[in-house]
């Protein structure tokens, strides 16, 4: 029971964790904005078809792209990991 809720409390974190680093994502973006300085960015997303992932990537600088897209691969990599030890953890420990 304590373990289950410490997956509760880790999950509640990352959320947290994820709406600080997008308002601060547009607080630097208004900021910058007023300085008129430019914002050089991207974005890179990764689709996962029978257990192989397809990434993909737009922006402005070819280098950040590759960077990002890699870092995309690699996430979703450890992903599916996670995932397969969290199905056998699952089927190992059910019981009939």
């Amino acid at each position: 029971m304590k373990n289950e809720h410490s997956w509760v409390v880790l999950g509640y974190m990352l959320i947290f964790i994820g709406i600080i680093i997008i308002f601060s994502a547009i607080i630097f973006g208004i900021l910058s904005g007023l300085n008129e300085t430019t914002i050089h960015g991207g974005a890179v997303g990764c689709i996962i078809i029978f257990f192989i992932p397809i990434c993909f990537g737009a922006g402005t600088n070819a280098n950040i792209l590759y960077a990002l897209s890699i870092l995309g691969f690699v996430i979703v990599i450890i992903l599916l990991v996670f995932m397969l030890l969290f199905i056998k953890r699952a089927v190992k420990t059910e019981t009939y």
